[in-house]
């Protein structure tokens, strides 16, 4: 009887110590996908607010995902590829919209991946698996 309970007790430790090793390595991920993100933020925040104040819609291609959306359930609020996105800030003239959110800085926002939002909460992006910040979508204020 003894002996069972100790085998019993050595697999739930033994269990623990690897369902912890399994989570620590997860948490280690994932901060190292954080310090990554942290690291490439500034240098992002300042090309893109750059793009924007001159509107070189070339240089904006590269740095707006093709996955963008807008907050609001209409079939043109998706986009297929960043031209249809910056076709989009042409058509609704959103671009003194967009510099006047991005000079009000960022915040860290929620996600599986890092993800940051102007503190108005308009404009969003997203750190992706390929290691670079993208403009995800527009919120609602």
């Amino acid at each position: 009887m003894i002996k069972r309970r100790t085998l019993y007790l050595r697999f739930l430790l033994i269990s623990l110590f690897v369902m912890c090793g399994i989570s620590a390595k997860v948490v280690g991920q994932k901060s190292q996908v954080n310090a990554a993100a942290a690291k490439a933020w500034p240098q992002f925040w300042t090309a893109f607010r750059t793009a924007v104040k001159k509107r070189d819609r070339a240089a904006l291609r590269g740095m707006i995902s093709p996955d963008f959306s807008t907050a609001f359930d209409q079939p043109e609020s998706w986009f297929h590829s960043p031209d249809d996105v910056i076709k989009w800030i042409d058509q609704m003239k959103l671009w003194s919209e967009l510099v006047h959110s991005l000079a009000s800085g960022s915040r860290i926002d929620r996600g599986d991946r890092p993800v940051r939002c102007t503190k108005n909460g308009s404009w969003c992006f997203k750190f992706g698996t390929d290691g670079r910040w993208r403009l995800i979508e527009r919120g609602g204020e």
